[in-house]
């Protein structure tokens, strides 16, 4: 096995990700997904949280956990885009209101 090299690199010194509106400020997105009580370890209907990347705080687009992956939705790979309409988020085909 080769030998590893061990870094430790401050906060400071890393670039902030910047959202294409200019803000530095994201929350996570999930995806849930339903298990069913064939499938799940307790014998009963149960749900999975998936972080799916992050959306901006200040218009709502999604940005996903790495810089080179792509959004998927519900299997899809266009839904990039998270539109902010009245403090309510809407996205591949769901609603979340902003508090």
């Amino acid at each position: 096995m080769a030998d590893q090299i061990k870094m430790t690199i401050g906060a400071d010194k890393l670039d902030n990700v910047v959202c294409e509106c200019g803000n530095i400020m994201f929350m996570t997105a999930i995806q849930l997904k339903d298990i069913p009580a064939l499938y799940s370890p307790s014998g009963k209907p149960e749900r999975l949280m998936i972080q799916s990347g992050f959306l901006c705080t200040n218009c709502g687009k999604m940005i996903p956990l790495r810089p080179d992956e792509k959004i998927k939705i519900n299997d899809e790979v266009d839904k990039t885009d998270v539109v902010k309409k009245d403090n309510v988020f809407e996205f591949g085909g769901g609603k979340r209101k902003d508090n």
